[in-house]
């Protein structure tokens, strides 16, 4: 019996999308299925980036006579319009789509569009056989747009990292931040929360772990004299983050727009206690005081008190950090997320 083909259809450049599709294929989810993964978009120039997403349709239509399934990862701007067009390729040709919101921007992004964009975003909703979305709250959402659409909420999730069982003796308390540098994530929020308390927490290290905008994060550290605070450390290829993860004491996201951030599902698999902002699918996962701590979007008196608490109570650390643990156990593991996408792939086939 030939198995069933199906095709990923998503970026391979650094981020939260590629981590879960190496995911996905790292736990074994595609080894019973005849898989391919077709690059839409990547890092590089307008005309390497044009090219790859010229080269992804020639790679698409020549294995369409094999009637696959198409996991099409989508999210903003650029993204959907590529989405869009591979979407309607897929379905001319008889394919079952499935369409995986991965959220942060999109409801900025669909708020400002205009109303051409608007009907095209509402039809691919409409037109693909499954939509998947990260959160019961973005299930409200695209409903909102396209109440005929097909929706299953299946949550991220990651291997639990492998960090070392005992955590370093230092007396350095240590923060990281895993995400692209930027306003999204609220990374500047950081600098000026700590540069609040910077007095209160002497001999504490923020690591800021991701690629984006690094040479004006650097610009903003030392124009507030707080180089000493921070290691602005870059990309982390999946192979080097069970060593940021084992010497943190804390993780923190401060985000403006969120899905279901990656970097959070790590944490909690390294039993990490967690700061993060009530935004995206992010509140259906941290319960403030139970298994981490939220605070609002842009309130920095806030995130300077969450950050001063955690510094100096470790107690309140330990427990919140095996309560976020427990949590990825019981909802984000593999072991509880891999079944769900196998059904949505065998009902299509």
């Amino acid at each position: 019996m030939d198995r069933t083909t199906i095709i990923t259809l998503s970026t391979k450049g650094p981020g939260g999308i590629r981590t879960v599709v190496e995911n996905y294929i790292s736990v074994g989810l595609y080894e019973d299925y005849d898989h391919h993964w077709i690059a839409t978009h990547d890092i590089g120039s307008v005309f390497s980036r044009l090219m790859i997403f010229a080269r992804s349709i020639f790679q698409l239509l020549r294995l369409l006579p094999r009637k696959p399934i198409l996991h099409i990862h989508v999210a903003s701007y650029g993204s959907f319009f590529r989405k869009w067009l591979l979407t309607l390729i897929g379905k001319v040709f008889g394919c079952k789509v499935i369409l995986h919101l991965h959220g942060s921007e999109f409801k900025v992004f669909y708020s400002s569009a205009s109303t051409v964009t608007k009907e095209m975003v509402k039809s691919t909703f409409h037109r693909a056989d499954v939509v998947i979305v990260l959160s019961e709250s973005w299930k409200a959402y695209v409903l909102s747009i396209a109440d005929n659409a097909e929706i299953e909420v299946v949550n991220n999730f990651v291997p639990q990292i492998p960090i070392d069982a005992a955590k370093s003796d230092s007396s350095q308390f240590a923060v990281l931040f895993m995400g692209k540098l930027g306003e999204r994530k609220g990374v500047y929020d950081l600098i000026s929360a700590v540069g609040r308390i910077a007095q209160q927490i002497p001999d504490s290290v923020f690591y800021l772990c991701g690629d984006g905008e690094i040479e004006k994060v650097n610009e903003e550290i030392a124009a507030a004299g707080l180089a000493d605070f921070f290691s602005v450390e870059g990309w982390i290829g999946i192979e080097d983050k069970a060593d940021y993860y084992s010497k943190a004491d804390v993780f923190l996201l401060p985000s403006y727009n969120e899905g279901l951030p990656m970097s959070i599902l790590e944490a909690m698999s390294s039993a990490l206690p967690l700061i993060a902002t009530p935004v995206g699918g992010i509140p259906e996962v941290i319960e403030s005081g139970a298994n981490g701590l939220l605070v609002e979007p842009g309130d920095i008196d806030g995130l300077a008190q969450a950050i001063l608490s955690l510094f100096r109570d470790v107690e309140s650390r330990n427990h919140l950090g095996q309560a976020a643990l427990r949590c990825y156990q019981e909802r984000y593991c593999p072991e509880v997320i891999v079944p769900k996408l196998k059904s949505i792939y065998l009902n299509l086939a």
